[in-house]
């Protein structure tokens, strides 16, 4: 009987290490389960955009005076040296969050290969870019002239981007000018030498948490046909900066 009481404290103890570890288990599940659900909130909660591919298709006339084309089918004006052009890209958002605050920044880059190879080629062209960040697209006949394209960085703001939206965003009349020239003149330069855009997307979700996408678009492959009707085809695809 002297034992009694020990093998009932030792009970006891035991019901009590048994719950505490039970406890301890059961805490750590809920710790688990509210994490998972926290992480899935995020996940739904996280906006994605992108920049959609794009397809050209152009037709130059030789019969008609020196003009260039957009890359929406719309003609190219110029006018006192400025230019009217809607060519666009497209942005969306692809996930369930809304995108706010979101900044989109547009380089041009890799340009001077391009301009090189029209300059070379062409007998009554002259592409350069001045120290001040401006394209110059000169023509020794004076009926065209001289005009100036900048080509410092697009910068474009959105309040908010949501689910499935489409949103256009201009492309830099110089990037536009240099393709063009491109396909009027075909000067025969390579893939990897022709200018490409660098698109910095920077956004938050809806509870503030910031985030920030790379992308290149640039020529995938293009495919022109000269004549006294020039026909164009160009693909151009988008992929994360490595």
């Amino acid at each position: 009987m002297d034992f009694l009481p020990l093998i009932i404290a030792l009970f006891a103890l035991t019901a009590s290490v048994a719950s505490s570890i039970a406890a301890l288990i059961n805490s750590n599940t809920a710790k688990n389960n509210l994490n998972e659900v926290m992480e899935n909130n995020r996940r739904a909660l996280r906006p994605f955009l992108i920049i959609k591919s794009k397809e050209i298709n152009l037709t130059f006339d030789s019969d008609e005076p020196r003009h260039l084309f957009n890359w929406d089918s719309e003609t190219l004006i110029f006018d006192d040296y400025s230019i009217t052009s809607v060519s666009y890209i497209e942005m969306s958002n692809i996930s369930n969050g809304i995108a706010k605050n979101v900044l989109v920044k547009i380089t041009i880059r890799n340009e001077d290969a391009l301009i090189n190879g029209i300059t070379n080629s062409a007998s009554d062209l002259i592409l350069e870019i001045s120290e001040d960040n401006q394209l110059y697209v000169t023509y020794e006949h004076m009926m065209y002239g001289n005009h100036s394209f900048d080509v410092e960085p697009i910068f474009m703001k959105f309040i908010a981007v949501e689910k499935g939206g489409t949103y256009k965003i201009p492309l830099p009349s110089a990037f536009i000018i240099l393709y063009n020239m491109l396909f009027l003149n075909n000067p025969g330069v390579r893939i990897n030498d022709m200018p490409y855009l660098e698109i910095i997307i920077e956004h938050e979700d809806i509870i503030g948490t910031k985030y920030k996408h790379e992308y290149i678009f640039s020529a995938h492959s293009y495919h022109a046909v000269s004549g006294e009707v020039s026909t164009v085809n160009a693909i151009f695809d988008i992929k994360e900066k490595n």
